[in-house]
Protein backbone atom coordinates (compact mmCIF):
# COMPACT_ATOMS: atom_id res chain seq x y z
CA UNK A 1 0.00 0.00 0.00
CA UNK A 2 2.86 2.31 0.74
CA UNK A 3 4.16 1.79 -2.76
CA UNK A 4 0.78 2.72 -4.26
CA UNK A 5 0.59 5.88 -2.15
CA UNK A 6 4.13 6.77 -3.14
CA UNK A 7 3.34 6.16 -6.81
CA UNK A 8 0.16 8.24 -6.59
CA UNK A 9 1.98 11.03 -4.76
CA UNK A 10 4.84 10.91 -7.27
CA UNK A 11 2.34 10.99 -10.15
CA UNK A 12 0.47 13.92 -8.66
CA UNK A 13 3.67 15.89 -8.12
CA UNK A 14 4.89 14.96 -11.59
CA UNK A 15 1.63 16.17 -13.13
CA UNK A 16 1.75 19.28 -10.98
CA UNK A 17 5.35 19.92 -12.08
CA UNK A 18 4.52 19.37 -15.75
CA UNK A 19 1.52 21.69 -15.40
CA UNK A 20 3.62 24.39 -13.73
CA UNK A 21 6.31 24.03 -16.40
CA UNK A 22 3.66 24.33 -19.14
CA UNK A 23 2.19 27.40 -17.44
CA UNK A 24 5.64 28.97 -17.13
CA UNK A 25 6.41 28.18 -20.78
CA UNK A 26 3.07 29.72 -21.80
CA UNK A 27 3.87 32.91 -19.85
CA UNK A 28 7.36 33.06 -21.38
CA UNK A 29 5.96 32.57 -24.89
CA UNK A 30 3.33 35.25 -24.29
CA UNK A 31 5.98 37.71 -23.05
CA UNK A 32 8.16 36.96 -26.08
CA UNK A 33 5.21 37.43 -28.44
CA UNK A 34 4.28 40.71 -26.73
CA UNK A 35 7.88 41.94 -27.04
CA UNK A 36 8.03 40.87 -30.66
CA UNK A 37 4.67 42.56 -31.35
CA UNK A 38 5.89 45.82 -29.76
CA UNK A 39 9.11 45.63 -31.74
CA UNK A 40 7.25 45.03 -35.01
CA UNK A 41 4.84 47.90 -34.24
CA UNK A 42 7.78 50.14 -33.49
CA UNK A 43 9.48 49.16 -36.75
CA UNK A 44 6.25 49.78 -38.65
CA UNK A 45 5.86 53.24 -37.10
CA UNK A 46 9.47 54.11 -37.97
CA UNK A 47 8.93 52.88 -41.50
CA UNK A 48 5.74 54.92 -41.91
CA UNK A 49 7.29 58.07 -40.44
CA UNK A 50 10.36 57.65 -42.64
CA UNK A 51 8.29 57.18 -45.79
CA UNK A 52 6.08 60.15 -44.94
CA UNK A 53 9.02 62.48 -44.24
CA UNK A 54 10.72 61.50 -47.47
CA UNK A 55 7.45 61.95 -49.40
CA UNK A 56 6.98 65.39 -47.80
CA UNK A 57 10.54 66.40 -48.71
CA UNK A 58 10.20 65.24 -52.33
CA UNK A 59 6.84 66.99 -52.66
CA UNK A 60 8.31 70.18 -51.21
CA UNK A 61 11.28 70.04 -53.61
CA UNK A 62 8.99 69.59 -56.61
CA UNK A 63 6.68 72.43 -55.55
CA UNK A 64 9.52 74.88 -54.89
CA UNK A 65 11.17 73.99 -58.20
CA UNK A 66 7.91 74.46 -60.13
CA UNK A 67 7.19 77.69 -58.25
CA UNK A 68 10.44 79.32 -59.31
CA UNK A 69 10.21 77.98 -62.86
CA UNK A 70 6.76 79.57 -63.18
CA UNK A 71 7.96 82.81 -61.56
CA UNK A 72 10.83 83.06 -64.03
CA UNK A 73 8.48 82.28 -66.92
CA UNK A 74 6.13 85.07 -65.79
CA UNK A 75 9.00 87.56 -65.58
CA UNK A 76 10.21 86.53 -69.03
CA UNK A 77 6.70 87.07 -70.46
CA UNK A 78 6.53 90.50 -68.85
CA UNK A 79 9.87 91.56 -70.28
CA UNK A 80 9.06 90.70 -73.88
CA UNK A 81 6.75 93.18 -75.56
CA UNK A 82 3.71 91.63 -77.17
CA UNK A 83 2.29 92.65 -80.51
CA UNK A 84 -1.28 93.97 -80.49
CA UNK A 85 -2.44 90.59 -81.85
CA UNK A 86 -0.68 88.68 -79.05
CA UNK A 87 -1.67 91.03 -76.22
CA UNK A 88 -4.86 89.23 -75.13
CA UNK A 89 -3.24 85.80 -75.26
CA UNK A 90 -0.23 87.09 -73.34
CA UNK A 91 -2.42 88.74 -70.69
CA UNK A 92 -4.44 85.53 -70.29
CA UNK A 93 -1.23 83.55 -69.81
CA UNK A 94 0.11 86.12 -67.32
CA UNK A 95 -3.15 85.97 -65.34
CA UNK A 96 -3.04 82.17 -65.28
CA UNK A 97 0.59 82.09 -64.13
CA UNK A 98 -0.05 84.76 -61.49
CA UNK A 99 -2.98 82.78 -60.01
CA UNK A 100 -0.95 79.57 -60.03
CA UNK A 101 1.99 81.31 -58.35
CA UNK A 102 -0.19 82.72 -55.57
CA UNK A 103 -1.72 79.29 -54.96
CA UNK A 104 1.67 77.59 -55.06
CA UNK A 105 3.16 80.12 -52.62
CA UNK A 106 0.32 79.50 -50.19
CA UNK A 107 0.61 75.71 -50.52
CA UNK A 108 4.36 75.72 -49.99
CA UNK A 109 4.07 78.03 -47.00
CA UNK A 110 1.46 75.73 -45.44
CA UNK A 111 3.83 72.76 -45.78
CA UNK A 112 6.48 74.50 -43.70
CA UNK A 113 6.89 75.26 -40.01
CA UNK A 114 7.63 78.93 -39.32
CA UNK A 115 8.98 77.89 -35.92
CA UNK A 116 11.94 76.20 -37.61
CA UNK A 117 14.54 78.86 -38.60
CA UNK A 118 15.63 77.01 -41.75
CA UNK A 119 12.06 76.51 -42.89
CA UNK A 120 11.30 80.16 -42.08
CA UNK A 121 14.12 81.21 -44.44
CA UNK A 122 12.43 79.23 -47.21
CA UNK A 123 9.07 80.84 -46.37
CA UNK A 124 10.76 84.26 -46.54
CA UNK A 125 12.12 83.59 -50.04
CA UNK A 126 8.77 82.31 -51.30
CA UNK A 127 7.02 85.34 -49.78
CA UNK A 128 9.58 87.78 -51.20
CA UNK A 129 9.20 86.28 -54.67
CA UNK A 130 5.40 86.43 -54.38
CA UNK A 131 5.63 90.11 -53.37
CA UNK A 132 7.87 90.91 -56.36
CA UNK A 133 5.46 89.13 -58.70
CA UNK A 134 2.50 90.99 -57.21
CA UNK A 135 4.37 94.25 -57.79
CA UNK A 136 4.96 93.33 -61.43
CA UNK A 137 1.26 92.52 -61.89
CA UNK A 138 -0.19 95.61 -60.14
CA UNK A 139 -2.11 98.45 -61.82
CA UNK A 140 1.12 100.46 -61.89
CA UNK A 141 3.59 97.65 -62.32
CA UNK A 142 7.19 97.67 -61.21
CA UNK A 143 9.79 96.94 -63.83
CA UNK A 144 10.38 93.16 -63.86
CA UNK A 145 13.76 92.34 -62.39
CA UNK A 146 14.71 88.74 -63.10
CA UNK A 147 17.81 89.14 -60.91
CA UNK A 148 15.59 89.46 -57.81
CA UNK A 149 13.70 86.29 -58.70
CA UNK A 150 16.96 84.45 -59.40
CA UNK A 151 18.45 85.61 -56.09
CA UNK A 152 15.32 84.49 -54.22
CA UNK A 153 15.43 81.17 -56.07
CA UNK A 154 19.07 80.58 -55.14
CA UNK A 155 18.45 81.46 -51.49
CA UNK A 156 15.33 79.27 -51.42
CA UNK A 157 17.19 76.31 -52.92
CA UNK A 158 19.96 76.80 -50.38
CA UNK A 159 17.39 76.84 -47.56
CA UNK A 160 15.67 73.81 -49.06
CA UNK A 161 18.98 71.94 -49.05
CA UNK A 162 19.35 72.63 -45.32
CA UNK A 163 15.72 71.62 -44.66
CA UNK A 164 16.29 68.42 -46.65
CA UNK A 165 19.49 67.60 -44.77
CA UNK A 166 17.69 68.05 -41.44
CA UNK A 167 14.77 65.87 -42.57
CA UNK A 168 17.23 63.19 -43.67
CA UNK A 169 19.09 63.42 -40.34
CA UNK A 170 15.80 62.90 -38.52
CA UNK A 171 14.97 59.90 -40.70
CA UNK A 172 18.34 58.31 -39.99
CA UNK A 173 17.92 58.93 -36.25
CA UNK A 174 14.69 56.92 -36.33
CA UNK A 175 16.26 53.83 -37.86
Amino acid sequence: MFEVETAITTGIFTLLGVGLMALQQHKTNKLNLDRQDRLENSKLKVSLVTAERLRWLQDLRERVSAYFADAEELVDLLRVPASPLEEKSRNDELGRLHRELRTAANNITLMLSPGDPDQQKLIDQITSTRDHINGYMSAEPDEPRPVEIAQNRDKALSSLTVVGAEAWRQVQALE
